[in-house]
């Protein structure tokens, strides 16, 4: 499927919407499911590829060509069986510096492994080999079909970090320090506030913020205070993108603070994640706070993801 010259050579009824990213699958059925929530959340994709046992045509073969596309901007991959290890790991190696490839590699227990095989009739591989040679050339992987999703519209709708420093912004500091252990064990890491963007902050926010990454701006933050907090950590050349964390407490104004994240984004070059946490309430919120697309004021260039 080849959304931007409406080409459809597969089983399913729509076509997915143009965009950036190129999804490749050996199983149809989760092109089907990827497709259904594509259109939920507004997600496109410059290629959406069902490659099954891949009989005549391998990893490498579809990294490369990919890799070469001009409308192509990352490679996202659900796999089951390597195939020729050489020619992955070769095309990876070279593609990998300057688009970024995500794999989903089934097979990190024998019983998932055996899963693998009755269905591509290939052997899986051992994982923890795998996992070293997706370091080496520069691969990143996932675990899960959720961060699979997750990195397919990341992609498609935000500027790619340039490293892997963080600072995150939130009203509570319980949720900061979730996000913190999810960074970290990831291998990313917390970024380091700037002497002049802490004495920024420390002009405007209550005496008792946490004086450090994460910023916790309490819980009576408003929407103006988390606007000017994420504006400063975002053009802080120590961090590498913001994530911005809202619980609902007495006092917040969820729709509020998203309109004035949502106004930031138009002239950020780093990635901006929100995450909205809470009851369906706050679904409005979150819809708000997912763009049609990203589109920046300014020009800039996209140096490789650095794996992590």
């Amino acid at each position: 499927m080849i959304p931007q010259v409406q080409l459809n050579a597969t089983f399913a009824t729509g076509i997915a919407q143009p965009g950036s990213v190129a999804f490749l699958s050996q199983s149809g059925a989760l092109c089907s499911a990827v497709l259904d929530w594509s259109f939920r959340e507004n997600v496109g994709f410059s290629a959406f590829v069902s490659v099954g046992s891949m009989l005549d045509v391998g990893w490498g073969d579809l990294i490369m060509h990919f890799g070469k596309d001009p409308n192509t901007k990352s490679i996202v991959c659900y796999m089951e069986s390597v195939g020729e290890e050489r020619s992955f790991l070769s095309a990876a190696r070279e593609v990998t510096l300057t688009k970024p490839v995500i794999v989903l590699k089934v097979g990190h227990t024998d019983a998932a492994a055996k899963a693998a095989a009755s269905h591509t009739g290939a052997l899986t591989g051992s994982d923890a080999v795998l996992d070293a040679a997706f370091r080496r050339v520069g691969v990143l992987r996932v675990n899960s079909i959720g961060e699979l999703f997750n990195m397919a519209e990341l992609l498609s709708k935000q500027p790619r970090p340039r490293g892997p420093h963080l600072a995150i912004v939130t009203n509570a500091s319980g949720p900061g320090a979730l996000a913190t252990d999810a960074l970290v064990a990831s291998g990313g890491r917390l970024a380091e506030l700037s002497p002049n963007v802490f004495e920024s902050l420390n002009q405007f926010l209550p005496p008792h913020w946490s004086h450090a990454n994460p910023v916790d701006l309490l819980g009576d933050a408003d929407p103006t205070r988390y606007a000017n907090a994420t504006e400063l950590t975002a053009q802080d050349p120590q961090s590498d993108g913001v994530l911005v964390i809202l619980t609902p407490q007495a006092m917040t104004d969820s729709q509020g603070t998203a309109e004035k994240i949502c106004s930031l984004t138009r002239h950020s070059t780093k990635p901006l994640l929100t995450s909205w946490m809470g009851a369906p309430v706050l679904t409005p919120q979150r819809k708000s706070l997912t763009p049609l697309e990203y589109q920046p004021l300014i020009t800039r260039t996209q140096p490789p993801v650095p794996s992590h």
